[in-house]
């Protein structure tokens, strides 16, 4: 029940990331992240950065993987193959992988309006039959769960770090800084009311 107390503790110290992220952009225009880690602390040490960061997020990967798998399987697909599932994700992640960043992003672009509108219409749809009640009380157990789970899923979120590693050479535009932070807010606002509804649900 406390989960979504924790989903927001982390979801709150991205928003803070985001906003140091894009401030480091904008004090560094026209470089990449290695190029401004460079600058900073050396070669040798960017680079030891760039190794830990992409260990990081493929063992993120690999934890993601597995769990998704466990819940859905277990809670939603009772009765459908892992194989059928995972095999596509694979593949569409290796393909994205092997192309340049500017085909994710134009691929987020075409999708994005339609991403937004289906979790709307569905957050829309589902919040009217949501069982709140299985959320609730908050703090039912005093804050241990709370911190317990802080101190165990910190893995499960930092993805602006994948940010990181992906940035390039950004090209500023006006009140970038505002922009970047309102999208994450409507982000944030998104995932953690799609979240309330899952965990309510199942």
């Amino acid at each position: 029940r406390d989960s979504v107390i924790v989903m927001s503790f982390y979801l709150i110290i991205e928003l803070v990331n985001v906003l140091f992220l894009v401030l480091t952009v904008k004090r560094n225009p026209d470089k990449t992240f290695y190029e401004i880690l460079s600058s900073a602390i050396g070669k040798i040490g960017a680079k030891i950065i760039v190794v830990y960061f992409t260990c990081f997020l493929l063992l993120k990967l690999l934890l993601m993987l597995s769990e998704v798998k466990v819940f859905f399987s277990v809670s939603v697909y009772e009765r459908i193959s892992w194989d059928i599932m995972i095999i596509p994700l694979l593949a569409l992640c290796i393909g994205f992988a092997s192309k340049p960043l500017t085909s994710l992003a134009r691929t987020a672009e075409l999708f994005m309006p339609l991403i937004i509108i289906s979790t709307v219409l569905l957050s829309l749809l589902l919040s009217a039959k949501v069982p709140i009640a299985n959320i609730l009380p908050l703090f039912a157990n005093g804050f241990s769960s709370v911190v317990e789970g802080t101190l165990t899923f910190p893995v499960w979120f930092g993805d602006v770090s994948l940010l990181l590693i992906c940035l390039g050479r950004v090209k500023l535009s006006k009140h970038v800084v505002l922009k970047a932070m309102l999208f994450r807010v409507l982000s944030v606002i998104f995932v953690l009311v799609f979240s309330v509804i899952m965990f309510a649900t199942y």
